[in-house]
């Protein structure tokens, strides 16, 4: 995988409030208008270890925060393997070449949308629409395959499932939360409309 490239700019924003007296995490770094590398700017402010109030669902006062995701970074080694001990009917394999061999589709195999009921189905483990595998970034702009548990707007799974999937693809490891590489800008709410809480308990938001 390659390191993340830049976006272009595509609006005029006013600079998102403060919080504190200092500029919230992963605003403009020059007025109210991003620009192409504030990207990689915003990537190095994370991962974060908790998630500050005014990043939670429903952003701050005119503005719709950033989504940033729960969970770990695994290596695709770990992932691979735990599916073709436990679960390789999940494995997806390439096309056949001129020499009739097929290799594993690491990319596929890790991408579709029967492998984590797979995964948690071995682990003994409800499943449930937030878990996914995806795509993170360090503050490097690196990327690796990541298990992600929730994000800002829709909370984290219970604790018990995280507590199994941490064992298995984490041992030791915190979770934290991870920019969206797609939706890492603050914007601004486009309706006076209040938008509605999910009423997420802090702890829920915050425990690793």
């Amino acid at each position: 995988m390659s390191t993340v490239s830049s976006t272009s700019n595509e609006s005029n924003l006013p600079s998102p409030p403060t919080r504190s007296s200092s500029v919230a995490l992963f605003s403009p770094t020059e007025g109210g208008v991003y620009r192409d590398e504030d990207q990689a700017i915003c990537l190095s402010q994370q991962p974060l270890d908790g998630l500050p109030l005014y990043l939670r669902n429903g952003g701050m006062k005119g503005f719709t925060a950033p989504l940033l995701h729960y969970g770990w970074m695994v290596d695709s080694e770990i992932l691979i393997q735990f599916v073709l001990d436990n679960c390789p009917s999940a494995i997806v394999m390439s096309s056949q070449t001129f020499d009739e061999h097929q290799q594993l589709d690491v990319s596929w195999t890790l991408s579709t949308d029967y492998i984590i009921p797979s995964i948690l189905k071995c682990l003994g483990a409800p499943n449930s629409p937030k878990i996914k595998i995806k795509v993170l970034f360090d503050s490097q702009g690196r990327e690796n395959w990541g298990i992600v548990v929730g994000n800002n707007y829709t909370g984290v799974i219970g604790e018990e499932s995280r507590a199994k999937l941490c064992e298995a693809f984490a041992p030791g490891q915190k979770g934290r939360w991870f920019l969206d590489i797609f939706r890492w800008k603050w914007t601004p709410k486009t309706t006076r409309r209040a938008t509605k809480s999910l009423h997420l308990s802090p702890a829920s938001l915050t425990s690793s």
